[in-house]
């Protein structure tokens, strides 16, 4: 298994810090929590390579999103989320499988690529009013100016064959 470089988790960091301060994004860490379960049952149910590695790397980004949210969150937060046994743990431990996974099907370079676009495309969220569209949990959706991610020639270029 490939380990997640810290040029990567800088870039993690580097990437939810921005999206938290240009959104204004929710640190309800029980809000987080849910995303990570939808993007997990989105990995599980994406057709081509291409989805899978957009999925599994929306799923790396909720889960440093919720590091991020945990990072940001007031004692109250966290003492709420800490009646779930061992959150944080389960957190990092999810973030680095996905992210090992996806190194090494397609290699460093492939991901912090993928990271990238798929945060670009996170970035372009925006309503037409130039706001962000929200969920009643504080989910941010895609609006109108929303551009997805083009992952295809990262698939490939990638040292294996499938993402299976």
């Amino acid at each position: 298994m490939t380990k997640p470089t810290d040029e990567l988790e800088e870039l993690q960091r580097e990437c939810l810090a921005q999206f938290f301060d240009f959104f204004d994004a929710s640190t309800d860490l029980h809000m987080w929590q849910g995303l990570i379960y939808e993007e997990a049952k989105e990995v599980l149910t994406a057709s081509t390579d291409a989805d899978r590695l957009k999925e599994c790397v929306d799923l790396a980004y909720v889960c440093a999103g919720l590091l991020t949210a945990l990072e940001r969150s007031t004692t109250e937060d966290v003492e709420d989320l800490r009646e779930v046994p061992d959150y944080e743990s389960i957190t990092v431990s999810a973030a680095y499988e996905v992210t090992s996974t996806v190194l090494d099907l397609v290699g460093d370079d492939a991901f912090d690529e993928a990271f990238k676009r798929v945060h670009a495309s996170n970035m372009s969220k925006l309503g037409e009013d130039g706001n962000p569209v929200r969920r009643a949990d504080g989910k941010i959706l895609k609006g109108p100016n929303y551009k997805p991610p083009v992952l295809d020639d990262l698939v490939l270029r990638a040292p294996t064959t499938t993402l299976n």
